[in-house]
């Protein structure tokens, strides 16, 4: 998800495309779990000390405890505010269905408060007013490439990251309490070569040929009904362009 938001950033504010669309990425991801006694909070964003090898994309932290996000009227109404406060164009946010419940949960919410856009009597808090326009969702691949009954995925829409997968790499080093809770929890001895390995399969998995790329990210476009017209697909567009 992070290789696709710089390539998308790069190419919306440096070529023809020049501050049309605003990129928002909904997930969730856990900041310094074991860094001390007891669970920290789990968060919408991506954690601010890896903002210096992204200056293209800005970050927000808004916390959720650990296991608690939850699809409801209090945690939609906050997610809703940053939408609103937002005005995307294009949200990234998790699969549909994935093998751990705070991805699904936040996946929900994602999808629920950017449909919530344009509804004026919807309450959000903080209070935002409603915007109109084109919103395009997109969901990325579940987490190892397959849904919890351990089906494989194939991309709806893949993009070749290998331009942008030393800087991932990078931003993903700063983020040492995940590796220490993935080795802790799941036996996950190298975050990174996880991530390598998925990005390889993500191209096995797609039409991309390895000889034109050896990593890529893939996408499926959420249904447009509430959130645009039927045509409006920037990633298409971004492929199209390429």
């Amino acid at each position: 998800m992070t290789s696709s938001s710089l390539r998308l950033a790069r190419f919306y504010f440096s070529r023809t495309w020049d501050g049309k669309y605003t990129i928002v990425t909904l997930l969730m991801d856990v900041v310094d779990r074991l860094q001390r006694t007891g669970a920290k909070p789990l968060r919408f964003g991506v954690p601010n000390q890896n903002a210096r090898h992204n200056s293209l994309v800005r970050h927000t932290i808004h916390p959720f405890d650990d296991l608690n996000i939850f699809y409801n009227p209090d945690s939609l109404a906050k997610v809703a505010s940053i939408v609103r406060q937002a005005k995307p164009s294009i949200v990234l946010t998790h699969a549909a269905i994935d093998y751990m419940e705070d991805h699904m949960e936040t996946c929900r919410l994602a999808v629920s408060a950017t449909f919530a856009k344009g509804v004026r009597n919807f309450a959000c808090t903080p209070e935002r007013p409603s915007f109109e326009g084109d919103v395009a969702i997109y969901h990325a691949q579940p987490h190892g490439n397959r849904t919890p009954l351990n089906e494989i995925v194939r991309p709806g829409i893949t993009i070749p990251i290998d331009t942008v997968m030393q800087r991932k790499i990078a931003m993903l080093e700063c983020h040492q309490s995940q590796q220490l809770w993935l080795q802790t929890t799941q036996g996950m001895n190298s975050y990174l070569q996880t991530m390598l390995e998925l990005g390889e399969e993500v191209t096995q998995l797609s039409a991309i040929k390895k000889t034109e790329s050896r990593y890529a990210e893939g996408w499926h476009k959420h249904l447009h009904l509430g959130f645009g017209s039927r045509d409006f697909d920037p990633l298409a567009q971004f492929l199209k362009n390429e």
